[in-house]
């Protein structure tokens, strides 16, 4: 609001236009509107809505009219307040092993002709959790780097990472055939179904192993591999046999018949 007051007390009241001036830029400007008084005073209001330039130099310069010279106010120094902004973490959904999701945030308190897209150009959210964390539930924290807000109240979202649906199948090893009389080989659990980069099944312990034992006849063994039938990670673990042949011994065997002591007629 500029205020032009007649500099005696002579007649007349100043009338004309008042000139806004950010710097040396013209904001906006309004005609004065006669209010009376002794000396004379007239008033006009101009509503700046440019609230970003905090600082700036703003003058008010009236042009003067036929009776009244111009003159130009002292500089009044732009003093804007930043606005406060609620910036809320959004919660996220994924699956183990799965597509890991872009962390965002929501706002209430934009201005200006922020839109959340924008806000969120300038908002840096963060999680302890990667592509490959176990299950469980992560916090997922958001800071805007945007200094024309303030002051800010932050709120955390979480990350939840669930079970892979997709079933897992481990499946006991076939060693190779052994004869008969030879140690029981070692079996080995091979798996399918596990999502990358796992090689096992993390916190599981599987145990695998054969029927057959040294002494057992040839024929055919299963190999078997047992654990639980979940992990953390995994919802469906499924067991699948292989088998061992032992085959006959290929060492020529010798019967020989045995010789009694000479007997007498």
């Amino acid at each position: 609001t500029a205020t032009v007051t007649a500099a005696g007390s002579g007649s007349g009241t100043p009338t004309g236009t008042v000139n806004f001036l950010d710097g040396t830029i013209t904001i906006g400007n309004c005609s004065a509107q006669v209010l009376g008084g002794t000396p004379a005073t007239t008033t006009c209001s101009f509503i700046y809505t440019n609230t970003t330039n905090n600082g700036d130099s703003i003058t008010a310069v009236y042009i003067g009219d036929t009776q009244f010279s111009g003159s130009t106010s002292n500089a009044l120094i732009l003093d804007v307040s930043t606005a406060p902004l609620a910036v809320t973490a959004n919660n996220k959904v994924m699956t183990y092993g799965g597509t890991f999701p872009i962390l965002d945030a929501s706002f209430v308190g934009l201005v200006d002709g922020d839109t959340t897209i924008s806000e969120n150009a300038l908002t840096i959210c963060t999680t302890s959790a990667i592509a490959s964390s176990n299950v469980g539930i992560y916090a997922i924290n958001c800071i805007t780097t945007d200094s024309t807000y303030g002051p800010f109240a932050y709120t955390a979202g979480t990350l939840t990472i669930s079970q892979s649906t997709a079933p897992v199948t481990v499946t006991a090893s076939s060693p190779g055939a052994i004869t008969y009389g030879a140690a029981a080989p070692s079996v080995s659990a091979l798996y399918s179904g596990l999502v990358a980069p796992d090689t096992s099944i993390a916190g599981v312990t599987i145990s695998c192993g054969t029927a057959y034992s040294p002494g057992n006849n040839a024929g055919t063994y299963a190999t078997t591999c047992t654990g639980p039938s979940s992990s953390t990670n995994y919802a469906t673990i499924n067991y699948v046999a292989g088998s061992l042949v032992v085959g006959k011994s290929t060492a020529p065997v010798t019967v020989t018949a045995s010789s009694p002591g000479a007997i007498t007629y």
